[in-house]
C-alpha cells in the first residue's frame, strides 16, 4: 500500500506540469485576430498578414465579402475582431451604434474598367465600352462601393440608359472580376487593385478619371475578445512600410 502511495504521490508533480503548460499554451493559442474585409483587399490584406504573423507571431483569419453583407453580418453579432470595409458610412454607423471603436481610414482605392480582350490602346473606357459589345459586370450597387461608385458615374455620365440592358451584377467586385475573368462577361468595373494583379495582367484596364476614388475605412468590434491586438493590428496598418506596401497594390 505504501508503495502505492508513493507512486500516485510521485505522479502528482508531473501532472501539476501538465497543467502549467496546458494553461500557459492556450493563451497564445488563442491569439489569431478574425478580420472581415471587403474583397477589393484581398491580396494585399494575406500579405500583410503574412508579415504581421512574422513580427508579432499573430495568426489572422480572413474572411472577405462585399462591404454591404459583412455590415449585415456584424448588425447579427458575427464574432469579428476588425472590419476593413470599402467605404466610409458602414463603420461610421457601426461606431454610431456602439457596436465598433472610432473608425480610421487604411486606404483609398480606385475603380477602373477591365476585360480580357484587346483594344486600341488609345481609346478610352467610354469609347471601349459603348463601342464593344457583350455584358458588363458590375458589383451590387447595393452593399459594394466598387459598385456604387461606378454607377453613380454611369449615371452622372448619362451613360445609364444606353448600357442597363448589359449590365450584370456580382455579389462583390470579386465576384465582378471573375466573371469578366471567365467570358461571362465582357467587361468589368473592378478595383486596380485587381487590375494589376497577376490575374490582371492578362487583361486591360482603362483609367476612369470621372469617378471619385473610394475611401476605405475599417473599425475594431466592441466585441472583439482581441480588441488589444486588433489596435496594434491597426497601428501596424498605418506604418509607413505598411502604407507603401498598400500602395504598391494600387491604393492611393
Amino acid at each position: 500500500m505504501a508503495s502505492k502511495r508513493r507512486m500516485k504521490t510521485s505522479s502528482l508533480p508531473a501532472f501539476s506540469l501538465f497543467l502549467v503548460l496546458l494553461c500557459t499554451a492556450a493563451p497564445a493559442a488563442a491569439e489569431k485576430l478574425f478580420i472581415a474585409s471587403a474583397a477589393n483587399f484581398i491580396r494585399p490584406l494575406e500579405e500583410l498578414s503574412s508579415i504581421y504573423r512574422q513580427q508579432k507571431g499573430t495568426t489572422s483569419t480572413l474572411s472577405y465579402g462585399s462591404s454591404g453583407k459583412l455590415y449585415a453580418q456584424l448588425l447579427q453579432g458575427a464574432p469579428y475582431d476588425m472590419f476593413l470595409s470599402a467605404d466610409k458610412d458602414r463603420p461610421q454607423l457601426l461606431y454610431e451604434k456602439g457596436l465598433c471603436e472610432a473608425p480610421f481610414q487604411y486606404s483609398a482605392g480606385q475603380v477602373v474598367l477591365w476585360s480580357r480582350y484587346t483594344y486600341p490602346a488609345s481609346s478610352s473606357w467610354q469609347e471601349v465600352i459603348l463601342q464593344g459589345d457583350g455584358r458588363i459586370a458590375l458589383s451590387n450597387p447595393d452593399t459594394a462601393p466598387y459598385g456604387e461608385i461606378p454607377m453613380r458615374t454611369l449615371q452622372q455620365l448619362h451613360l445609364l440608359q444606353s448600357l442597363e440592358s448589359r449590365l450584370v451584377y456580382g455579389q462583390s467586385v470579386g465576384q465582378s472580376f471573375l466573371f469578366a475573368r471567365s467570358g461571362a462577361a465582357r467587361f468589368a468595373f473592378i478595383a486596380l487593385s485587381q487590375a494589376i494583379s497577376p490575374e490582371g495582367q492578362k487583361g486591360h484596364y482603362w483609367s476612369i478619371p470621372e469617378s471619385n476614388p473610394v475611401e476605405q475605412w475599417g473599425c475594431i468590434t466592441t466585441h472583439s475578445r482581441h480588441a488589444d491586438l486588433a489596435r496594434d493590428f491597426q497601428s501596424f496598418l498605418t506604418t509607413e512600410s505598411t502604407r507603401a506596401l498598400i500602395r504598391r497594390h494600387g491604393y492611393l
